[in-house]
């Protein structure tokens, strides 16, 4: 197949006609990582029954891909993963609770955060973001084998879903990371957003 001047194939046509770099993908995205990784898949069960594997398999790819160079970069660079303020969701300690806790520590004064990305950008989180090529996936969050954080959100995305999409991601991040995900994990996450 040949490709126009100046025009990229998609993800999906350049696997197909490239059968040596997609069987490289697939091993490298695969491949267990020396330390175990953290995926946070922003779809409630309900969704995923309609999220077609196929769907979400080249989104697994892509961040499985930038999750190595990131690991890869901050090793090389001896940057030391940021310390993210771990609170765990209870009774007493309620996603809003969480949320206005992160604005304290993070000294963010304003009622309305201008520049999001920015902001979890300067307390240390990587934000990544490419055409994940379906609509039905938001955001996606990791860490990688040395845990360091990283955001991707879907490039297609309005404005205000991509900052929703980032809280969402944060609110994953500190809840959810290093504790048991509890079943209405999407409920706190969306409390939490509320707030932040």
């Amino acid at each position: 197949m040949s490709q126009p001047k100046g025009k990229r194939l998609p993800f999906s046509a350049a696997c197909k006609t490239k059968p040596i770099l997609n069987a490289l993908i697939i091993k490298i995205s695969n491949s267990p990582p020396r330390s175990q990784a953290v995926f946070i898949l922003k779809l409630p069960a309900e969704a995923m029954a309609y999220a077609a594997q196929k769907l979400i398999t080249p989104i697994h790819y892509k961040v499985n891909i930038i999750r190595r160079h990131v690991h890869f970069l901050t090793m090389a660079l001896d940057i030391p993963s940021p310390a993210i303020p771990v609170m765990e969701v209870t009774d007493k300690l309620t996603p809003q609770k969480i949320a206005s806790k992160l604005r304290q520590l993070w000294k963010v004064e304003a009622p309305v955060i201008k520049d999001l990305t920015k902001l979890i950008e300067d307390n240390g989180i990587v934000v990544n973001t490419f055409l994940f090529g379906t609509d039905r996936v938001d955001s996606r969050s990791i860490l990688t084998d040395d845990k360091f954080p990283i955001i991707f959100f879907n490039n297609a995305l309005l404005g205000d879903r991509q900052r929703f999409s980032l809280a969402y991601e944060l609110g994953q991040l500190v809840m959810h990371t290093f504790s048991v995900v509890p079943i209405d994990r999407n409920v706190c996450a969306l409390k939490y957003v509320t707030r932040i």
